[in-house]
């Protein structure tokens, strides 16, 4: 299956990527709970992508996926006091990840790539 590579978008775009395990001090550092979310999209000199990598690889990917669209669609500034990002954003990264998703399903298929 040709899958979107969300380690190759990061890249493109200067976005980190690391697990919870592998930015625990940092989590730490700036009260994120792994606890309460499968991922979090933050801002610290660059953009930042953090995931559970104790879930599903398929959870995973969309939690990435998701993450990516906080990002690329400019979410992060919108971000409240309380630190938590307004539902119309969450349900926009929503939308971002499933046409992700999507298209590498109809990829598989063989219906196109709707990517380019």
């Amino acid at each position: 299956m040709n899958k979107v590579s969300f380690s190759g978008i990061c890249k493109k775009y200067g976005i980190r990527l690391h697990s919870f395990r592998a930015a625990e001090k940092y989590m730490k550092m700036v009260n994120l709970d792994p606890s309460k979310s499968s991922g979090y999209s933050v801002y610290q000199n660059n953009p930042i992508i953090l995931y559970d990598d104790e879930r599903p690889i398929e959870e995973i990917r969309f939690t990435v996926a998701h993450e990516l669209g906080h990002i690329l669609l400019g979410h992060l500034n919108y971000r409240q006091k309380d630190g938590v990002i307004p539902e119309w954003a969450e349900q926009e990264a929503n939308t971002f990840a499933s046409v992700l998703i999507a298209n590498e399903i109809l990829k598989q298929c063989g219906k196109g790539d709707f990517t380019k």
